[in-house]
């Protein structure tokens, strides 16, 4: 679950003005967004009641140009919270910001994939008039505190870098002990984008087992070597494990493991031997298989088909540039030999003729060359319009899930069509005698053979033939006729 709180930018607007504007976004109430609308520490019953008390309210605090909130609980796809679960999880909130008794007005809002819960808090204390400074100012960090208890409170699940833990009942920061960590902006932002892990979680999940359990430098080395990394110390950076060709220093991937610390356990440092410093330098983070790990597979399958298609863009403007680079060599080429050929021999006492032949031949020279550009730009608008841009994450999303619906049909009925031959197979098959009955030549029984009243590709003897759509209804019926005659 995620908190946000969403910042005034209206800061002219008139405390009555923006209860009564925040309250009707809130609500929705000319519209149908607003599945669920409640309140808390409102006398009135009415939507339009509590605005008008929270303006009130609101009125009274002088000093205050805004205390008005905004927040906004954000639930994940799968997740859908019921309405006691959006007043529990609002009443927990408001515990744990301090703000229990003042007024709240939320909703809950479906027009999007991710439900979320619209929160208006009235930081006003209804008892002294007076506002209430949350958490100091530092009011993300206590909302973040916050969610971290509402989700253990209400078995949400937590989000995956989330700042706060519950341990023993009570939030602890992540990276309040040891051997926490938090990925850096970098890590953060690769992994939204490709969908793979990066290189800082890779080291954190694979390296710091090796540099934790290690004995000396050159089973650290070793054992970093065999799993793609090495260890480098650097002057001013400290140590450095390589994933690939990407640096990641080793204090984040632990406090414990930085490199006065890893000195202290292992003594001084030893370089690694050239075979194994060298061995991974020119690898590339993205280009093995072994740091290939995917966080997100449908994500990191769209960027695949993204950096494809873009890929594919590129070297066809590429090529057309190229071509276009050689039209141009070759023009000026032919107008270098023309000029040769047209200013060739003796021109003296004829000085102003030949300054007039150069100025009218480097005019038509200037309109060869504009004409060849203009034909250059006209080609690249036309191959960028054959080529469309590649859809965005959501738009890519519902193109595959409806292609996965239209491929529904498809397999249904190869399922159907693989029924049908089951069933028409079962009736050809002839029936078999009865102890009572005397054993009987199925010749005997029949004026008519029954291999010929199989189809080629149902008869064992006959050779192997394309394979005809059978009415299993009319073979039925004559085989029903035959066995009638035989008997």
């Amino acid at each position: 679950m995620i908190a946000k709180e969403i910042v005034n930018r209206r800061t002219r607007q008139s405390k009555s003005g923006r209860a009564t504007s925040l309250g009707t976004y809130v609500a929705r109430l000319d519209t149908e967004t607003a599945v669920y609308c409640e309140g808390t520490g409102f006398f009135s019953a009415t939507v339009k009641g509590r605005m008008a008390e929270m303006a009130a309210l609101a009125m009274e605090a002088t000093r205050s140009v805004d205390p008005l909130m905004h927040l906004v609980l954000s639930w994940p796809v799968h997740e859908r919270p019921t309405n006691a679960q959006c007043d529990a999880a609002v009443k927990r909130l408001l515990q744990s910001l301090g703000l229990a008794a003042h007024q709240c007005l939320y909703a809950l809002h479906r027009d999007t994939d991710n439900w979320h819960l619209h929160m208006i808090v009235n930081r006003v204390n209804p008892l002294t008039g007076r506002p209430i400074e949350i958490n100091k100012g530092f009011t993300r960090n206590a909302l973040q505190c916050a969610v971290a208890e509402v989700e253990s409170a209400l078995s949400f699940e937590p989000e995956r870098n989330a700042k706060f833990e519950i341990l023993d009942g009570r939030p602890i920061s992540r990276t309040a002990h040891p051997d926490a960590y938090r990925l850096t902006t970098g890590a953060r932002r690769y992994e939204a984008k490709t969908g793979l892990a990066s290189a800082q979680r890779i080291a954190i999940e694979r390296a710091k087992p090796l540099m934790a359990g290690a004995s000396s430098w050159q089973e650290l080395h070793i054992g970093l070597a065999d799993a793609g990394m090495r260890l480098q110390v650097e002057p001013g950076r400290g140590a450095l494990v390589w994933v690939g060709n990407v640096a990641v220093k080793a204090s984040s991937i632990s406090r414990e493991l930085c490199f006065p610390a890893l000195e202290r356990t292992l003594g001084p440092y030893q370089p690694a031997p050239p075979s194994i410093a060298d061995g991974n330098r020119k690898d590339r983070h993205g280009d093995d298989e072994r740091f290939q790990v995917e966080l997100d597979p449908v994500l990191a399958d769209y960027h695949r088909q993204r950096f494809a298609h873009e890929f594919a863009a590129r070297q066809k403007r590429k090529e057309r540039r190229h071509q276009h680079a050689k039209a141009i060599a070759s023009l000026k080429q032919q107008q270098r030999d023309e000029r040769t050929q047209v200013l060739a021999g003796s021109w003296a006492g004829f000085g102003r003729i030949r300054a007039g032949i150069v100025s009218v031949l480097a005019e038509e020279h200037r309109q060869k060359r504009d004409v060849l550009a203009a034909a250059h730009r006209d080609a690249m608008a036309d191959l960028h319009k054959s080529l469309p841009r590649f859809p965005d994450f959501e738009s890519w999303k519902k193109q595959r899930e409806t292609a996965a619906k239209i491929a529904v049909p498809t397999a249904l009925d190869q399922k159907v069509g693989a029924t049908v031959a089951i069933k028409t197979r079962d009736v050809a098959k002839p029936k078999a005698a009865s102890p009572e009955e005397p054993t009987r030549s199925m010749a005997a029984r029949s004026p008519v053979s029954v291999t010929s009243s199989i189809p080629a590709h149902h008869s064992r003897d006959a050779e192997p033939a394309s394979a005809e759509p059978v009415n299993a209804a009319e073979l039925a019926r004559q085989y029903a006729r035959r066995r009638s005659r035989g008997r």
